[in-house]
């Protein structure tokens, strides 16, 4: 399908950035000036194999970003999550800034979203080093998959966790700030009920799901934290 077509064009341009920052020795902000170019040849791979469809943009930022901070930190030998986290912030401090506020004119997403609701989008978490994924996310999905329970439980459980705190600005583009409240709202419910005891209530994940299908939200800025954050979780333990 499209989204198998979008992963096999995407993944020699993570090896190639991985490669970059193993040879790259200067600061963040360079190492990340080295990366863009790499990640804007990757995102015009994925639409040419969707037929021009965006299913992986905020991945390859996310990802970009982890897979520089992260193989410039091994190289080291100083790699950890608060480093990783750290080392992402500093390699995109200053970005908001740059591309959101100082923008003439807003064509992405992100910038319009910006533009209507002062939401700075995946830029602004990166800006902070991800505390979606690295400070909810990572610690939810290792303490579930400690206790035993499945994968897929224990990923239900951290997208839930990271839904319950992220400004997502999918979220916000499909629904406004009405919508983006309520689902941080009934994601923290579900968290609160039970979800903590590590038995995920299906039926009420199921309710979420289809409700939100019915509204036609897309939690995209959650689903990208959560493969950044199963990233991290087995990048960091290997």
């Amino acid at each position: 399908g499209t989204f198998i077509r979008s992963i096999h064009a995407l993944a020699p341009y993570f090896k190639e950035m991985a490669e970059a920052s193993v040879r790259c020795s200067r600061s963040p902000g360079e190492l990340f000036s080295e990366l863009r170019p790499i990640g804007q040849r990757a995102e015009t791979a994925m639409l040419k194999a969707t037929g021009g469809i965006n299913t992986h943009k905020g991945q390859i930022f996310s990802l970009g970003l982890a897979v520089g901070a992260g193989c410039s930190l091994k190289r080291r030998g100083e790699l950890s999550s608060e480093l990783l986290s750290q080392s992402i912030a500093h390699m995109a401090q200053g970005m908001s800034e740059r591309e959101l506020k100082c923008k003439i004119e807003s064509t992405t997403h992100g910038e319009k979203m910006y533009d209507a609701y002062g939401v700075t989008g995946i830029r602004g978490e990166a800006e902070k080093g991800f505390p979606a994924a690295f400070k909810v996310g990572l610690p939810v999905y290792e303490e579930a998959l400690n206790s035993g329970i499945d994968d897929n439980s224990a990923l239900i459980k951290t997208i839930v966790s990271i839904m319950a705190v992220l400004e997502d600005s999918n979220v916000y583009r499909r629904g406004g700030s009405y919508s983006a409240e309520w689902v941080k709202k009934t994601a923290s419910c579900l968290m609160a009920n039970g979800m903590s005891l590590n038995k995920i209530p299906l039926s009420q994940i199921r309710e979420f799901d289809e409700e939100m299908i019915r509204r036609n939200l897309s939690p995209g800025g959650a689903a990208d934290m959560l493969a950044l954050t199963v990233f991290v979780h087995n990048f960091i333990g290997s």
